[in-house]
This record gives structure tokens, C-alpha cells and sequence, in this order.
């Protein structure tokens, strides 16, 4: 993949590097090593306040690489062992990059090149209700949400298990079904992690046969045996069987993991193979060897072994030279993989993987020039903390088909992301939404139905959570 970006810097907008030739929280808890245990157990916003006034996907002009701010620095975060059974101590080599998933943002200033402010939508025809959604992008006054179940604890994942009902994961170790319906929750089981920071259960992935055999596969930090105070990541099968989560089966275990950079989404692509995506855990010595699975994105079988291709001398191992990784989605045109990553103090980026790359961190980042590297396809500055996203296929908004839909922790909004046919690698457009009117939001799935459903992370140590966060809600299109 050749280099092909451009930086962008609005007033409004963050500053985003697209490429050219394109039209344009914390709580702390230590527990035991793995395991689970059993327990059981319609409202309108305000205003949208988006900085666009809705309509077609604004276009992408041409700019440059504006500066990268210096990588921030989390103070209470300690640094761990590359090895398989890593500690707080130091570590040797070097220095680990150790910012949160979302460093304090610097102020825009406009530059040359901004993007173009998002033209109006089109008006259509209001009394054509029976010809469908009209065929343009929602204003942001027509978004409706309405807050499906409420009262979690910083959700992580949203799947959906049938019509009717869904799995949420919370970042304390709780999987949960919700009622879609009502919004009632059951605890199916609660998973022994070790949250602190940025750890604890996150990604969430069902079987591809999930009908038949009941499987649920996650991946969660814990303290490992004799070391309380350490961090290993670890990805995990279970059954669900009688309302419990029962059998866990290790696939993937004695990952070094962090209070930062985690990492650990996860899904399953169309080629049938796991994929998890796996951070630096502040340890940037690791994302650019290929013997280890820190800084790496893998690609795995459903037992866990590695799958057939990566090219790696781990075979688990399909990308590297990640920092922290925390959105994946495929393309369905294409079946290609895509990840959002989150950069320092800049350069958050959207990826889309090959496999055998090398994605450059921490030695580059953005949209880089390097050829022994692959450029990201966007990237922001100041940073928006990217998290979960999705490509939309439903018919509920039939403008955005096809076009990648992602969550953002600080910015605190949806993006609509419009990539060029037939190779899908490079971006046309952004088109941001929901602006503020929810907090922190970090998982996003589209429903059986078409509707978008989008789940909250304001109690992870830096939303400002209200009275029914965290909390699942649905977005609605009401044409005017």
C-alpha cells in the first residue's frame, strides 16, 4: 500500500489525516488467577449539538502533515516484563509509552486545508411514507436515541444473540443478557479479572455456529498465580448453559497486559478465523518483534492455534507494529479487516490489514511515508479516542450502506467514514454525529432490526456519568 494521506485542521473538527486523491476509570481490585462465578440478578435526549449541520458526507481536500504533539505520560501507570508472566517493575530497552486511551486534548487551530463544512441534506419528500427512508444522510435533529437498558458499570461489548436479546461485557467482569424488549438484564456469570485502569473483560465474540453451540469467547486481564499486582491478558471460550456461563477453555493465555494498552477486541471474520486485537501494554520493545503477541493483532483458529498464512514466527501473529487497538470490523463487500488505534497525544488511526504488515509503532504513526510500513488510511490530531466500530448494511439509513460507522471515548460521538470503491483503502470523508449527546460511548453494534445500538463507558474514571449510565440506547431515523 502506497502513502497516499493528508493531514486536516478545522476549527470544529479534530484534525484528521485522510489520504489524497480522494474526492474528498478506574477502579482497582485484585483477584484470583482466571475463572467465574455465578450470580444472577424509552427516554428522548436533547438536541443534537453536532458541528455539522448534517447531510451528505463532507468531502476530503488536500493538505500536509501537520506537527505530532509529544506523547503524554500517565503517571500511575507502571511499565511491565515482556516476559510470559509480566510484573510492574521496569522494564529494560525502551522507554514505554504509557498514556491513556485518551491523552488531554490540545485546541485545533485552523489551518489551510480544512475540511469543508458538511453541506445540508437534502430536503426529500416528507409525505412519501410509503416509499421508504429517503436516500440522504440523517440531520442531526432526525437522530433519535432512546436508552434501551440502563445501570451497568462500563460496558465494553454489544453482540446480539438473536432478535430479541443480547450479551453485554463489562469492563468489572460481568457478562450480562439484556432483553430488548425491556431492557431487563441477567448476570450470566461474573469472570475473575483484574480491573485497574483501562483492564479488566473486555472484547466479547459468539461462535459462528453460537445457535447450535452455545459458545462465547472473551478476553479479560487477571493477576497471574503468586503475583497480585500483575497483568496478563488472556483470551477465553465459554458455554452458556442454563442462564450461566460454564467451562471456560484458555485458548490464548500469559499475554503481557498493562493498566493501559490492552487492547482485546474481538471478532470473528468471514474467512471463519478469530481475530484479537492485542496492545503494546506499554512495553513499545514488543509491538515490532514477531515472537511475541504484545502490539500485534492475531489471527487464530477457534481453538486458538494460529491460522494457516499469518506469516509470522508466531503463527497466531497476523499484523504487527500495533499500539493499542480497540475497534475492529469487515468490510462486506471485501471481507478485509479494519481496526481503529489509538495514538499518543496524536495520530489516532483507522487501519486496514494485511496480512504480514507491519503498521509501524511505535517507530512511525499516522499517515507515514516510511515504505517499509503501511500508512494508516486516517488518522486525527488532537486524538478523538477511537473504540468500537462497525460497517452498516441495514436499510434503516439506506445513505450510509456499506460506509464505516465508529464510536469515540473523548470526543464523545459517531463517525460516518465513506471509503472509496472497489479497494476500500482509501477515505472520501467524515461525517460526524451525536456530538455530545450522550457520554463517553465505546461499543457499537447494528441490530437484526437495522438499528444502531451504541453502549457507554462514563464510569470508567473520566466520563461524567448521569443518573441511567452506563447504559444501551438505540438510534432511530425520524425522516422530517
Amino acid at each position: 500500500m502506497h502513502n497516499t494521506g493528508l493531514s486536516i485542521r478545522a476549527a470544529i473538527l479534530p484534525s484528521v489525516l485522510i489520504p489524497a486523491l480522494v474526492f474528498s476509570g478506574c477502579s482497582s481490585e485484585s483477584t484470583a488467577d482466571g475463572g467465574v462465578s455465578d450470580a444472577s440478578g424509552a427516554a428522548d435526549f436533547g438536541p443534537a449539538k453536532d458541528a455539522a449541520a448534517g447531510g451528505d458526507i463532507a468531502p476530503a481536500p488536500d493538505g500536509s502533515p501537520g506537527d505530532a504533539a509529544a506523547d503524554s505520560a500517565m503517571g500511575d501507570a507502571e511499565p511491565v516484563d515482556g516476559g510470559p508472566q509480566p510484573d510492574t517493575g521496569p522494564t529494560d530497552g525502551p522507554q514505554p509509552d504509557a498514556s491513556p486511551e485518551d491523552a488531554a486534548p490540545a485546541d485545533a487551530a485552523p489551518q489551510d486545508g480544512g475540511p469543508a463544512d458538511v453541506p445540508p441534506a437534502d430536503s426529500g419528500d416528507a409525505g412519501a411514507v410509503d416509499a421508504g427512508p429517503p436516500n440522504r444522510s440523517p440531520r442531526p435533529d432526525e437522530l433519535k436515541i432512546t436508552n434501551v437498558s440502563t445501570g451497568f458499570d462500563t460496558i465494553w461489548e454489544i453482540v446480539f444473540i438473536n432478535p430479541g436479546e443480547m450479551l453485554v461485557t463489562e469492563r468489572g467482569g460481568r457478562v450480562s443478557r439484556v432483553a430488548l424488549a425491556s431492557g431487563a438484564k441477567t448476570v450470566l456469570g461474573t469472570i475473575q479479572v483484574r480491573e485497574v485502569s483501562e483492564s479488566g473483560l473486555m472484547g466479547l465474540a459468539l461462535s459462528p455456529s453460537f445457535a447450535a453451540d452455545n459458545l462465547i469467547y472473551v478476553c479479560y486481564t487477571y493477576a497471574p498465580a503468586g503475583n497480585p499486582n500483575g497483568f496478563v491478558n488472556r483470551i477465553s471460550r465459554f458455554s452458556v448453559a442454563d442462564g450461566k456461563l460454564a467451562g471456560e477453555q484458555i485458548l490464548v493465555d500469559n499475554m503481557p497486559g498493562s493498566p493501559t494498552h490492552d487492547g482485546c477486541r474481538l471478532a470473528f471474520g468471514p474467512d471463519g478465523f478469530l481475530y484479537a486485537t492485542m496492545g503494546d501494554a506499554q512495553n513499545t520493545s514488543l509491538p515490532q518483534r514477531g515472537d511475541n503477541l504484545t502490539g500485534k493483532v492475531l489471527r487464530v483458529t477457534a481453538d486458538g492455534a494460529g491460522a494457516p498464512g499469518n506469516g509470522f514466527q508466531d503463527g497466531r501473529v497476523f499484523t504487527i507494529g500495533h499500539r493499542n487497538p480497540q475497534g475492529l470490523a469487515f468490510h462486506p463487500v471485501t471481507g478485509a479487516p479494519y481496526i481503529s488505534e489509538h495514538g499518543p497525544s496524536d495520530n489516532d488511526e483507522i487501519n486496514l490489514l494485511i496480512g504480514g504488515k507491519n503498521y509501524g509503532w511505535p517507530i512511525v504513526k499516522g499517515v507515514s511515508n516510511d515504505p517499509n510500513y503501511e500508512p494508516a488510511l486516517i488518522a486525527w490530531t488532537p486524538t478523538i479516542a477511537p473504540a468500537g466500530m462497525i460497517f452498516y448494511t441495514g436499510d434503516h439509513i439506506p445513505a450510509w450502506k456499506n460506509d464505516l460507522l465508529m464510536v469515540t471515548l473523548k470526543e464523545r460521538d459517531l463517525r460516518r467514514i465513506r471509503l472509496a470503491a472497489p479497494g476500500y483503502n482509501k477515505v472520501e470523508g467524515e461525517e460526524i454525529l451525536l456530538n455530545n449527546r450522550m457520554d463517553r460511548i465505546r461499543a457499537i453494534v447494528q441490530g437484526p432490526d437495522g438499528h444502531i445500538y451504541l453502549g457507554t463507558s462514563a464510569k470508567d474514571g473520566r466520563g461524567s456519568p448521569g443518573p441511567d449510565d452506563d447504559r444501551i440506547v438505540r438510534v432511530t431515523w425520524n425522516p422530517g
